[in-house]
C-alpha cells in the first residue's frame, strides 16, 4: 500500500477516534454536572421540606387551640429535575433511578395537596368572615388535613435524605434493614405531631398574634 495513503487512512481513523472519545469526555462531564446539579436541588428541597414542618407545625399548634391560620407554605420546585433530569437518567442505575423518582413525586403530591389545602383554609376562613358556624366535622378535617401533610413532609424528607446518603446504591426493597429505617422514621414522625399537639394545649392563642417574639431567638445572635 502507498505510505501516503497509508498515513492518510491513519489520520482518519485517529481523528474518528479522537472525535469518539472526546465525544464520549464530554458527554460524560455533562450527565456527571447534571447528576450534582440534582443532588444540589435536592438539599435546596430538604431545606425547604424543614421550613415545611415548621410552618404547618405551626398551623397545627394554633388548629388545636381551635383557632385557623391564615398561611401556607409556597409551593415546592424542583426546576432541574423537571427540565434535565432524562439527561441524567441514562447514566443511573435502577436504583438510582426509581429513589430519584419516588422522591420527586412526593414533592408533586406535596404541591397538590398544599394546593387543596390551601383552597379549604380559603373557604373556611371565609365563611368564620361571613359569621357562619364552622362545624366541628369541618374543624376536625381541618386539623387532619394538617396532620397529614405534616407526615407527607416526614416522608419526603425521609427520601431526600436517603438519596443523599446513599447518591451510589439507595436502596428501597421492601424487608430491608433500609425498609425497617423507614417504618421507624414514620412511627417517630406520628409521635412528633402528637407531641406538638399536646405541647400546644398551654400556650395562649394570642401568642400565635406575634410576628416576633424576641424570646424564640435568644440563642441567636444579632446581625
Amino acid at each position: 500500500m502507498d505510505p501516503k495513503l497509508t498515513a492518510a487512512l491513519v489520520g482518519v481513523v485517529a481523528g474518528w477516534l479522537l472525535a469518539q472519545l472526546s465525544t464520549s469526555l464530554r458527554t460524560w462531564h455533562d450527565r456527571r454536572r447534571t447528576r450534582k446539579a440534582l443532588n444540589d436541588e435536592l438539599l435546596e428541597i430538604s431545606d425547604e421540606l424543614d421550613r415545611w414542618w415548621q410552618s404547618y407545625a405551626r398551623t397545627l399548634q394554633i388548629s388545636t387551640l381551635k383557632g385557623f391560620d391564615s398561611s401556607t407554605p409556597l409551593p415546592l420546585t424542583h426546576h432541574i429535575f423537571n427540565n434535565h433530569y432524562r439527561d441524567a437518567a441514562i447514566g443511573m442505575n435502577r436504583h438510582q433511578r426509581r429513589a430519584m423518582q419516588l422522591t420527586h413525586s412526593y414533592i408533586d403530591a406535596l404541591n397538590d395537596r398544599n394546593r387543596e389545602f390551601t383552597e379549604k383554609l380559603i373557604q373556611l376562613r371565609d365563611k368564620a368572615r361571613s359569621d357562619k358556624k364552622i362545624t366541628a366535622t369541618e374543624a376536625e378535617g381541618y386539623g387532619d388535613s394538617i396532620k397529614t401533610l405534616l407526615r407527607m413532609v416526614g416522608q419526603a424528607k425521609w427520601h431526600v435524605r436517603h438519596y443523599l446518603e446513599h447518591p451510589v446504591f439507595p436502596e428501597l426493597a421492601p424487608n430491608t434493614p433500609t425498609h425497617k429505617a423507614y417504618l421507624k422514621h414514620t412511627v417517630s414522625v406520628d409521635e412528633e405531631i402528637k407531641r406538638i399537639e399536646e405541647s400546644s394545649r398551654n400556650i395562649p392563642l394570642e401568642k400565635f398574634n406575634r410576628i416576633y417574639d424576641p424570646a424564640d431567638f435568644d440563642a441567636i445572635p444579632d446581625e
